[in-house]
């Protein structure tokens, strides 16, 4: 068992690290300098590569042998296995309100970047993630897995400052009223962008 959790430990570690040096805007400068990308095959090469380094993890969470710290039985089986279908169609509503093809590199973006919101970031500044966390800990729970999951969870919280750090030098004061009104990573019950507030955030981001 403590070989599968060092090997997952160190494994998630070493994806944290080369996933968030990827994705700084140094990475992204010596990449467009250095090695000729540009805009599109950069995100292209940045997808592909990530999606490589997740390999090792999918091969040694399937080989899990690591004992059940615990299990959904009868109508809470059917509880949590509910929230995370839910989720997985959140997850897909929000990809409609973006451009996937150029967020996978596929296709050049021409167009000016710009703030703009869909009505699920209305309630959640990163639904993605959110909606992640929903399946992960709906699962079945086995010592390997839930270290998984305290790995992504805190990835997720810290790569999500260090994204709103980068938004907050393009969009400046627009996107520091947008976080004083929606919370970042968990839909909070009546804290959301209202109707007024949504008027004041189009007129700071013009």
């Amino acid at each position: 068992m403590w070989s599968q959790l060092l090997s997952i430990f160190i494994a998630w570690l070493l994806y944290c690290v080369v996933h968030s040096w990827m994705a700084s805007t140094s990475f992204k400068q010596v990449s467009y300098q250095k090695l000729g990308l540009n805009d599109r095959s950069y995100r292209l090469a940045y997808v592909l590569i990530s999606s490589l380094l997740l390999l090792p993890l999918m091969y040694l969470i399937w080989a899990d042998s690591t004992p059940i710290v615990w299990q959904h039985q009868g109508w809470m089986k059917l509880f949590m296995d509910g929230i995370a279908l839910i989720a997985l169609i959140g997850f897909f509503i929000v990809a409609r309100s973006y451009n996937m093809s150029s967020f996978m590199g596929l296709t050049a973006d021409n167009s000016s970047p710009s703030l703009s919101i869909s009505w699920l970031h209305r309630y959640v500044r990163h639904p993605w993630y959110f909606f992640g966390l929903l399946i992960i800990w709906t699962r079945d729970m086995s010592a390997l897995w839930l270290l998984s999951c305290l790995a992504i969870t805190v990835y997720l919280i810290v790569g999500s400052r260090l994204e709103e750090n980068k938004l907050i030098s393009q969009y400046g004061e627009a996107y520091r009223y947008y976080q004083q009104q929606v919370p970042a990573l968990l839909m909070i019950p009546g804290r959301y962008m209202s109707d007024e507030a949504m008027l004041k955030f189009n007129a700071l981001r013009r």
